[in-house]
């Protein structure tokens, strides 16, 4: 996990030869025995995406990488004769495969440059390999990476695998002459953000939605057991002010439907009925909110939230979701305010008392008989009556109409001189009480309240 700059012009020249001595990048790599333990070479997702600004207008697109081995063999290379007199020398690189408790080798065209960038050792060329392109032309290259150079260690731990790699030796010109380097199995080398070089110079790109494509290997110069995860893509936003990944994958829908339109409340009893006009994106559902919380999932262009208090106003918005998940903008607001419906007008028609004595003892028992009638004088079957007794005698009491409307509501034995009934509520499914409306003919009572004195 080290620092380095993209090679001059000499060491081109020497790459280029020795590639044409050597082979071409990408060529096959070396045959091996069935029984050999692979590695696993894999770049996962990019994090840690940084903006950052120099003088001169200099745009760098910063981000920290990972290349992991997921393979039952460790990946082991190291370099052969390296010459630090010569910092732009390229040494030949071997693989190790691990096979029957031993190391077998196996020459690559890989090769390893020595950088003095204030670390001080070596790196493979082009282990890594970044680019970025429009998110419409994901497989251009309009911009790579600074970097073209990594030595490889375990310093990021993905199970409880034994670590090989310490970071201690490795890069390292040995007493042998050699420079090891390697990864374990289901160990990792993150090569952070912040270190130099680890960059791609986007100062000539426009803002807009890139695709970044990083490969672990991306010239197949390493044995391995499969290629089929050495790429990933991520799909990014660069803005003036910083960067946002969008998707972990560049061909993935990140455009949101249109909002809903219309979208009409109705108020109910206890509930709100919602409409809207179908959408004429591809939607496979909407999102219903009732203030700013999410109250349900719909598939319809239409819904009723029940359960809801009568009396109290409820606003509402709608979104539409795509099949890719992604979430529209909110449309219009629509409020309302349930409320029970009038129903039966109900109310007291007449309050007629009575009371009599309990023996010796002095005690009396007093009761209320009372009417209910609608708006058409009919008399109400079935309405609840509640009231409360005052004075000698206090408590709730209840009772249900008979079929001529009535019912009688009693105290138990009193000793007071007097009690009160008063009518605290008349209810019942389609029954509306409208206490102003209360009578009573006799006119001992308000038709809401009646006094009752001991016989």
């Amino acid at each position: 996990m080290f620092n380095v700059p993209r090679i001059g012009p000499a060491l081109v020249s020497f790459l280029a030869a020795f590639v044409f001595v050597f082979g071409n990048a990408g060529s096959a790599v070396a045959e091996h025995s069935p029984n050999a333990l692979l590695p696993d070479l894999a770049m996962l997702q990019p994090n840690e995406f940084r903006l950052e600004l120099q003088p001169g207008g200099v745009r760098l697109l910063r981000f920290s990488t990972y290349i992991v081995n997921f393979g039952p063999g460790r990946f082991d290379a190291y370099g052969s004769e390296p010459d630090l007199a010569d910092p732009n020398k390229l040494t030949k690189v071997t693989q190790r495969l691990e096979q029957n408790g031993a190391w077998v080798e196996h020459p690559t065209v890989a090769t390893m440059f020595y950088a003095g960038d204030g670390h001080n050792h070596w790196h493979v060329f082009g282990l890594q390999d970044w680019k970025l392109a429009f998110q419409a032309t994901p497989n251009d290259r309009l911009a790579t990476a600074a970097k073209t150079g990594f030595c490889f260690w375990d310093n990021v731990n993905l199970s409880q695998a034994p670590r090989f790699y310490t970071g201690f030796t490795e890069c390292h010109q040995q007493p042998d002459g050699t420079v090891p380097m390697g990864l374990s199995v289901d160990w990792g080398d993150k090569y952070p953000w912040s270190i130099a070089f680890q960059y791609i110079d986007i100062s000539q790109l426009p803002n807009g939605n890139y695709c970044l494509t990083v490969t672990a290997d991306p010239r197949g110069e390493f044995i391995e057991a499969s290629t089929a995860n050495n790429s990933v893509r991520t799909l990014i936003e660069i803005k003036s002010d910083g960067v946002t990944v969008l998707a972990p994958d560049c061909a993935a829908d990140i455009t949101p439907p249109a909002a809903p339109t219309g979208l009409t409340a109705t108020a109910r009893d206890r509930a709100v009925d919602l409409n809207w006009n179908d959408n004429t994106d591809a939607v496979s559902e909407y999102k219903v909110y009732r203030g700013t919380t999410a109250a349900a999932t719909v598939t319809a262009s239409a819904h009723t939230d029940t359960g809801l208090t009568n009396g109290t106003a409820y606003c509402y918005s709608v979104t539409a979701l795509d099949g890719a998940g992604n979430e529209s903008s909110a449309s219009n607001q629509a409020c309302a305010t349930p409320a029970a419906p009038p129903g039966r007008i109900v109310h007291v028609a007449d309050l007629d008392r009575s009371a009599k004595g309990k023996g010796k003892s002095g005690r009396w028992e007093a009761s209320v008989t009372v009417t209910i009638r609608d708006a058409a004088a009919v008399p109400v079957t079935g309405a609840t009556v509640t009231g409360n007794w005052s004075g000698a005698s206090s408590g709730s009491i209840s009772g249900i109409t008979a079929s001529n409307g009535s019912v009688i509501l009693r105290t138990g034995s009193i000793a007071g001189a007097q009690v009160t009934f008063t009518v605290t509520n008349v209810a019942g499914t389609g029954l509306t009480y409208n206490q102003t409306a209360n009578t009573d003919p006799d006119g001992d009572s308000n038709g809401t309240t009646i006094t009752i004195s001991k016989p």
